[in-house]
C-alpha cells in the first residue's frame, strides 16, 4: 500500500482542527526544508541562489500556500483546495 499527503489528511481532518493541522502541517515541511539546506552548508554542497524578486514571489506563493491549508485541512472527503498560486506561475514574466 502506498502512502500520499492526501491519505494523512483524511486521517488527520477529524483528529485535529484545520488552522491548527495546517500549522503542524506547513512547519513540519518547513522543518524538513530546513534540514536539507543545514545539510547542503554543512557538505560545502551549496548551491542556492536569491535575488529580492525571488524572495517576494516566493513569500507570495507562501501566502497562498498558508490559504489553502487549512482549506485541505476542511476538505474531509479527500478534496484538495490547492492554493500555492501554480496557477499563476508565468515563466520569465518580469
Amino acid at each position: 500500500m502506498q502512502s500520499s499527503p492526501l491519505f494523512f489528511t483524511k486521517l488527520a481532518a477529524d483528529r485535529i482542527g484545520e488552522g491548527l493541522g495546517g500549522f503542524v502541517v506547513e512547519a513540519t515541511a518547513a522543518l524538513s526544508i530546513l534540514v536539507y539546506l543545514a545539510f547542503l552548508w554543512l557538505a560545502s554542497r551549496w548551491n542556492q541562489q536569491s535575488s529580492a524578486q525571488g524572495i517576494f514571489y516566493s513569500i507570495l506563493t507562501g501566502i497562498c500556500v498558508g490559504a489553502g491549508t487549512p482549506l485541505s485541512q476542511r476538505a474531509r472527503l479527500g478534496v484538495l483546495f490547492d492554493l500555492d498560486c501554480s496557477v499563476f506561475y508565468i515563466e520569465d514574466a518580469m
